[in-house]
Order: C-alpha cells, then sequence, then structure tokens
C-alpha cells in the first residue's frame, strides 16, 4: 500500500530536555510515548533526558514535519539531526559509545565484587539496570554480556544470575548448569531437598528446573527417592559417582530436616 502525506494522520510535535533545562532534541510521531520508548533502546545519549515534552499536534504529518524543521534550524537541539554540526562522526560516535559501556561495565562490576548484588542471587530487569546505570537498554545488554565473559553472571538463569568465578558454587554452575549450581550453594552434596522448595528459592519456572533436575538424574548427578511419607526428596550427588553405590543410603535412612516438613 502507498503511503501518500496524510497517511499517518494526527502527529505531536515533541522535545526532550536535560536536567539542567538544555533543550536536546525535537521530533515528531504519532505516538510520543512509544517512540519514546524506541528512543531509549536506540539513542546513545538518551541517558541525558530528563524531561520530555509534547508541544503541540497537527492534523496531518506533513504540517508536524515541517514545524520540527523550522524549530530545529531555530533552536539548535544539541542532537538534532537537520543540524551538520551535531553529527558526530562515525568514529567519533563509537568512541563515545564505548567509552559509556566501559563506564557502566566499571560499575557493576565494582557493585558485584562489593556484594551489591549477592552471589548466586539474580539480577534485576534489565530495564531497571539500564535505568541506575544510564545506558539504554539494549547497550546494556552488552554491557551484561561482556560480564558474562568476566564470569560474573551467566545468562542461563531466566534472569542474569551473580556469580563468583571462584567460587564452588559458580563453577558447578558453569560445570552441570545453573540448577545444579543453585542447589549446591543451598543445600550441598548430600543433603535431601524438595524439588519445589528449591524452584522457590531459585525462582525459576517449574517446568524448567524440574527438566533441568530430571537431566541431573539421568547423568548421575542427583537421585530422587521417596521418604515413608511419599515425598519425594532430591539429593545432588558429585560426578564421579554413579547414580548408586553398594551400601549407599537410602533417603529414608537419612535424619530428615525439619525445615523441610
Amino acid at each position: 500500500m502507498k503511503r501518500g502525506p496524510d497517511f499517518y494522520g494526527r502527529t505531536a510535535v515533541y522535545r526532550l530536555y536535560n536536567e539542567a533545562g538544555d533543550l536536546l532534541y525535537i521530533g515528531i510521531a504519532n505516538d510520543p510515548e512509544y517512540r519514546w520508548k524506541m528512543h531509549k533502546l536506540e539513542k546513545w545519549w538518551w541517558h541525558e533526558v530528563a524531561r520530555k515534552e509534547v508541544a503541540a499536534w497537527y492534523d496531518t504529518r506533513a504540517e508536524a514535519r515541517a514545524v520540527e524543521r523550522r524549530d530545529s534550524l531555530a533552536e539548535r537541539p544539541r542532537y538534532d539531526r537537520y543540524l551538520p554540526q551535531n553529527r558526530l562522526p562515525d568514529e567519533e560516535r563509537q568512541a563515545r559509545g564505548e567509552a559509556y559501556e566501559g563506564e557502566a561495565l566499571r560499575a557493576i562490576v565494582e557493585d558485584i565484587r562489593s556484594g551489591a548484588f549477592p552471589e548466586m542471587t539474580s539480577l534485576p530487569p534489565e530495564r531497571d539496570l539500564a535505568n541506575r546505570y544510564g545506558l539504554a537498554r539494549i547497550t546494556f545488554h552488552g554491557v551484561l554480556v561482556q560480564a558474562e565473559k568476566m564470569g560474573l553472571v551467566t545468562s542461563k538463569h531466566p534472569r542474569w544470575l551473580v556469580l563468583d568465578p571462584s567460587s564452588e558454587a559458580a563453577q558447578m554452575v558453569g560445570a552441570h548448569g545453573v540448577v545444579y549450581g543453585l542447589a549446591y550453594a543451598l543445600y550441598g552434596l548430600h543433603t535431601p531437598f524438595r524439588k519445589d522448595d528449591l524452584i522457590a528459592r531459585i525462582r525459576m519456572p517449574k517446568a524448567a528446573a524440574a527438566g533441568e533436575l530430571g537431566e541431573l538424574r539421568k547423568a548421575g548427578l542427583a537421585e530422587a527417592k521417596y521418604t515413608a511419607r511419599t515425598t519425594v526428596l532430591w539429593t545432588l550427588l558429585p560426578k564421579q559417582l554413579p547414580p548408586t553405590l553398594p551400601g549407599w543410603r537410602s533417603v529414608e535412612d537419612i535424619p530428615l530436616h525439619d525445615d523441610l516438613f
């Protein structure tokens, strides 16, 4: 379908400002709220935006575009595309973006190592973290990927999971997966636990966690047995041991933990 000049209908002209009140950008949109969400993902300078203002609505996009261009040339917003002096060379734009990412990476690494985000706990949602460290969400995702390469987080959990590369639990995550590593951190080896208790504590979808436990049992890294109360208790096994050994005590013979019932 061919789009004529009035295809988009009513269009708003909006302005973005920083904390000092400096004009950063003038743009147009049929849905300003949605457009700002896209800017947050796309604009490297979005962290500077402190105030958003819809200046006026126009019946056609062509009218709004004309006002946008006129006001941009007159008011000279810092990041407006109509002003050649505001167009950074590709190399400088890339350098600035890398500098912001590097600063955010150093900040989150410091927070992880200082205990602000404890080991074996999940990070807040990416959107919240991006706001905290002053980056667009899609840019901050790249920061987390770099932190994962450093062994400080893993994306194998539904949310990013904080790791201490020097800890046994983190090594277990790397060797046998998130469920094994989290269960190891909570219970250790040979200590019985209920599946539902584990799932509630590690905050993973039930089906995903149960599936991983099943794979661990097939690999000889976990076993499940019924107690006298017909409750299934799981235990983690070290890799060097087979699923069962001669003389291995059953779960029924292990003293029950009061906190599990």
